[in-house]
């Protein structure tokens, strides 16, 4: 096992549990992309890339990566107590709109039922009127109008015959209607 003997290195990615956008690298990784890119004989002109050089934000950022700097773990930390907090206000949003919208529902539906109601009755009272207006007229005038039908039947070629019972059916029904008005 010499200098020219080399064993393939293991690099290790993983990712960190809280957050699946973090990935956690090792020193020795860190450490490689710092340093410039020796030529390796396998390396062909074709294959030669160069490495970004490595600088003190990338530093910062690989510390924060890894989650072991205290800032990084502290300002973690605030991020989960505010998001936490923006949670909790949501919520309380949120059950403040259901109540509201709770009231909004049952105003309206006291509305519709006043209008249902008041319907009922508009609709009732105009039956009444109708029903009353109707009986008063039929019991007042009755029998003249069985008089004009009887004329008519009988003077079916000569309708003039049936003036006298005409006017009087015609008077009668004035009479009951001026009565409903006033």
């Amino acid at each position: 096992m010499g200098v020219s003997s080399s064993s393939p290195r293991k690099v290790t990615v993983a990712r960190i549990e809280d957050d699946p956008n973090v990935i956690a690298v090792t020193e020795s990784v860190l450490k490689q992309l710092a340093e410039p890119r020796k030529a390796r004989p396998e390396d062909s002109v074709a294959k030669k890339t160069t490495v970004p050089r490595y600088d003190d934000r990338n530093e910062e950022r690989s510390r924060a990566f890894r989650g072991d700097d205290r800032q990084s773990l502290e300002w973690y930390q605030l991020w989960k107590q505010n998001e936490a907090e923006r949670n909790e206000e949501m919520k309380k949003k949120e059950e403040e709109w259901s109540n509201h919208l709770k009231q909004i529902d049952e105003k309206l539906e006291s509305q519709k039922n006043r209008a249902i109601e008041d319907a009922d009755n508009a609709v009732e009272s105009i039956r009444n009127r109708l029903n009353l207006s109707l009986k008063t007229g039929s019991n007042a005038c009755n029998d003249l109008r069985d008089a004009l039908l009887a004329c008519y039947v009988n003077h079916s070629r000569q309708p003039l015959h049936c003036s006298e019972a005409t006017k009087a059916f015609v008077e009668c029904a004035k009479k009951v209607r001026n009565e409903q008005k006033g």
